[in-house]
């Protein structure tokens, strides 16, 4: 179940384009287990998107302007994404999902976006609450 969604995703998201262009307010349109994924900004793309353990929630990585990396919440039904760690513009990277539905972010020593927390790994559930797992040494310019 998991593979043919994700290949109607990646086509969805091949036939959107990558996100570089105007962006549209527009809401994203679903059909059964396919959906089209709108930009979160005017200048980006979508590198990646892992559906969770339950089948729910895709974790989805931003990458906008000047390369800032970002992860977010998307419901797999259709809704708005939402940024993992609360806030637009904090640098993080998706990692995957851990058991109990809880993305696993890299949070980088920010280079140019905001900064969420320590440089590390985090466990956050869907509601946003966020556990650090793994500190990490800050490395300059980023990840």
């Amino acid at each position: 179940m998991r593979a043919p969604a994700l290949a109607l995703v990646s086509l969805a998201l091949l036939a959107g384009g990558c996100g570089a262009s105007k962006h549209e307010s527009a809401p994203r349109t679903t059909t059964d287990n396919a959906f089209v994924l709108k930009p979160v900004g005017p200048a980006g793309h979508w590198a990646k998107l892992l559906l969770s353990l339950d089948g729910k929630t895709w974790l989805g990585q931003w990458s906008g302007e000047c390369e800032v990396q970002e992860t977010f919440f998307i419901p797999a039904g259709g809704g708005e994404p939402r940024p993992v760690t609360g806030h637009r513009g904090d640098e993080s990277f998706a990692l995957g999902w851990a058991p109990h539905n809880r993305a696993r972010i890299q949070v980088p020593r920010a280079a140019c976006g905001a900064q969420f927390g320590k440089p590390g790994i985090y466990l956050v559930d869907r509601a946003g609450h966020a556990s650090l797992v793994k500190l990490q040494k800050a490395q300059s310019g980023g990840a």
